[in-house]
């Protein structure tokens, strides 16, 4: 992975302009409030990180998780994240494990380290508790 390939990805504001008429997305997105530590610990990232999201349309965890992602990044707001989506088949980082079910989360350091990896089966349990505990080893 690196800045061309990072940038193949979708931004936030298109993937859900069209997400957001999927009323089980909407719904998800609109009724979520990040707790107030797991924005904290957004907003402490004080080095430059890329994450990549791995979904798929279908996918109901997915569906169910991405919200989620989205309102963190967007309501933390810290300029030193960059963030894009990626369709599972439509480019992938090396480190996007096919066996592994959507979606997937991984975060890189500025040169495209990978840092953490969150996969759905964290994700669908207790996303936030699994966020702060990898983030807190950062």
């Amino acid at each position: 992975m690196n800045d061309e390939d990072f940038n193949k990805g979708e931004t936030v504001e298109p993937f859900l302009k069209e997400n957001l008429k999927n009323y089980y997305f909407r719904k998800r997105y609109q009724r979520y409030d990040p707790p107030k530590n797991v924005l904290d610990a957004i907003i402490n990232i004080a080095m430059k990180r890329n994450i990549v999201v791995a979904t798929t349309k279908k996918c109901p965890y997915c569906i169910a998780t991405i919200p989620l992602i989205l309102r963190i990044y967007l309501e933390a707001d810290n300029p030193n994240l960059g963030i894009r989506l990626f369709e599972e088949d439509v480019f992938l980082p090396e480190d996007f494990d096919k066996e592994e079910q959507m979606p997937q989360l991984i975060m890189f350091d500025e040169n495209f380290n990978s840092k953490l990896k969150i996969d759905y089966k964290d994700m669908k349990y207790n996303l936030e508790n699994i966020f702060i505990e990898k983030i807190s080893r950062l």
